[in-house]
């Protein structure tokens, strides 16, 4: 096996937008911690496979397409070897087109230079190849909680000690002629431990910080899991989640950080084989669209997102425009050898469906991950589905999707993923 990594920094030279928080109305203030991008390319001679990972909130086609197609020119790497992640930062600049109804506006020149950097980035990786071993480790990190409480006037986002949660630490470790080169890691968590208008990566910032700093040569790498109802248990005194301070977010990213520094000191599971990927496109189905009565009721919301969202639907109805019943949504999966198994959905997963999947493949090494190349908004999970809330019904609007996903959307990815593992 051969390895090679890379790293971009991603500042902003300029205040941006931010993405995370629809309430923010102005431009980044400055910033708390670098953002960056780093890339980990992996090769068994015949085959290359990169994972990239970035302190953003996600992707969408308007970056991913031109760098898979220039990717794809040169190293030749195609689609279904790229992984470009994102840590879900909630404190990252713009960079999905249609997030600029959201923020206002998103910074054209800055995504120029995103996307030259990832193709960048990916070169130099590939470039700097040179054999590796590789091993496997898992550990546990215990501050992250359910956010989904029921109540009887519906779903509300507080603390759930009885919600399901993944507290596993997923580490892939490369080593070069004895030394380690990077380390691959990732946790299942939101990173909105930290709002307000300063630009930075929340805790995997800090985490990879941590484990840069004790490791000098080392690469950090961190991959967000299935986090789409988990988030940091950052109360305040009333029980309710809070936002920040620096410090917080600080001693969240160290205590990650230690967690992977003690278990990759152990030998580990080795990792070996050839590299294999797949991808596929699915079709999830959406729930029933709303009427022309519920629409109306809608332009009336107390939200203006909700308003014009409704505002839009209704023009389609006159118009007789055609509206999706499936909303399309990419999973990507790499197996070394028989021995490691990661697996890569498109969206905002709740952690019930990345548990689901982790239990199908068994105990032995793997990753399951959200928020790789193509983001769309939640995919909920069966379990929380008929509950409502914001991760099953609250957020499509945003994505100006005529529904949210219904609860089969679970069972066919589930079931995709098997066949794709199979193969």
């Amino acid at each position: 096996m051969k390895c090679g990594v890379a790293t971009r920094c991603i500042n902003p030279e300029r205040p941006v937008r931010m993405a995370g928080y629809a309430s923010r109305d102005k431009d980044s203030e400055g910033a708390y911690q670098d953002l960056n991008l780093k890339a980990l390319a992996l090769g068994d001679g015949n085959t290359t496979v990169v994972v990239v990972a970035s302190d953003i909130l996600y992707f969408d086609d308007d970056v991913i397409g031109p760098v898979e197609a220039e990717l794809a020119r040169n190293p030749g790497i195609p689609p279904e070897r790229l992984f470009i992640t994102a840590s879900h930062t909630h404190c990252g600049p713009v960079t999905r087109r249609g997030d600029r109804n959201m923020y206002g506006w998103r910074d054209e020149e800055y995504l120029d230079k995103i996307r030259q950097k990832l193709v960048d980035s990916v070169r130099e990786a590939v470039e700097e190849m040179a054999p590796c071993t590789l091993t496997y480790h898992r550990t546990r990190c215990g501050f992250n909680i359910n956010r989904r409480v029921k109540t009887p006037s519906g779903v509300q986002m507080r603390p759930n000690p009885d919600g399901a949660v993944d507290r596993d630490v997923d580490i892939v470790c490369a080593r070069t002629d004895g030394q380690i080169a990077a380390i691959l890691f990732g946790y299942c968590c939101h990173p909105t431990t930290m709002g307000g208008y300063l630009l930075g990566g929340d805790y995997p910032g800090f985490a990879q910080i941590g484990i840069e700093s004790a490791l000098p040569g080392a690469t950090a790498l961190f991959v967000q899991g299935c986090s789409g109802n988990v988030r940091p248990n950052n109360v305040d005194e009333t029980g309710n989640f809070k936002s920040g301070p620096l410090e917080v977010v600080q001693k969240y990213g160290e205590e990650l950080a230690d967690a992977v520094l003690n278990v990759v000191a152990e030998p580990g599971t080795t990792i070996e084989g050839n590299l294999r990927t797949g991808l596929r496109i699915l079709e999830l189905p959406l729930m029933p669209h709303p009427s022309r009565a519920d629409l109306a009721r809608a332009t009336e919301d107390s939200s203006p997102f909700r308003r014009r969202w409704a505002w839009r639907m209704l023009d389609a109805y006159t118009r007789e425009l055609p509206l999706p019943t499936t909303w399309p949504v990419q999973v990507q999966t790499l197996q070394i050898g028989k021995t490691l198994s990661l697996v890569a959905i498109a969206g905002e997963v709740c952690v019930e469906i990345g548990l689901r999947i982790k239990s199908m493949i068994g105990d032995g090494p793997r990753f399951v991950l959200g928020y790789t190349n193509r983001v769309i908004g939640y995919i909920p999970s069966k379990a929380i589905h008929a509950d409502g809330g914001y991760e099953v019904d609250g957020w499509y609007f945003y994505e100006n999707m005529p529904s949210y996903l219904a609860a089969d959307a679970e069972d066919i990815i589930v079931g995709a993923v098997r066949e794709m593992l199979a193969e």
